[in-house]
């Protein structure tokens, strides 16, 4: 994988989605993930080890420019391991999907929305735990609601991504091992 195409494109996806974040957030609504259907991309045609590294970064970057509610507080973690949970799930099952199709995309960006959702929520309830908690009102059911609907709004913003993606497929220059052939020569 080219690293510089790819952390190119992931500049421009990260703000498109915080971008789209700053602009739809007033109301703290459900707001579709553009970076995660790109790490679905990415997790469908790269190594195992160029997905979690781009995952590890979509993740801690995703962190960083999303204080949680009124306070500028920045809580790493919740969104890394999201990222990173949603990564090796789409590894796990790409072997039975059609990678080029961006039907493949959508279909596995809503499910691994709604991991990732699921993993940044579970983070974010034991941190408010702890004594001081976020420093905000943190409602683990409000969260998990929010993280349903913002999920399959990641469908739709799946489809544009695709749209965009899959014709740039051969800048990123994956390694396609289905065209490889093992042990035989040619």
């Amino acid at each position: 994988m080219r690293w510089p195409a790819a952390f190119f494109v992931g500049w421009i996806i990260l703000g498109i989605d915080v971008g789209v974040a700053t602009s739809l957030s007033p109301g703290q609504r459900a707001l579709p993930s553009f970076a995660l259907p790109f790490l679905v991309f990415i997790a469908l045609h790269a190594p195992t080890i160029a997905v979690m590294w781009t995952a590890f970064l979509l993740g801690l970057f995703i962190d960083l420019t999303s204080p949680r509610a009124e306070s500028a507080a920045v809580v790493v973690g919740p969104h890394l391991l999201g990222f990173m949970a949603a990564a090796y799930f789409v590894l796990t099952v790409r072997g039975v999907m059609l990678r080029r199709r961006i039907v493949a995309l959508i279909v596995l960006s809503i499910p691994a929305a709604m991991l990732a959702g699921l993993v940044s929520v579970f983070v974010l309830t034991i941190r408010s735990m702890y004594p001081g908690g976020l420093g905000v009102e943190y409602s683990p059911l409000g969260e998990l609601w929010r993280m349903v609907l913002s999920s399959l709004l990641t469908g739709f913003s799946a489809a544009f991504v695709g749209f965009v993606m899959l014709p740039l497929h051969g800048i990123f220059h994956f390694h396609d091992s289905s065209r490889r052939m093992v042990g035989m020569r040619r």
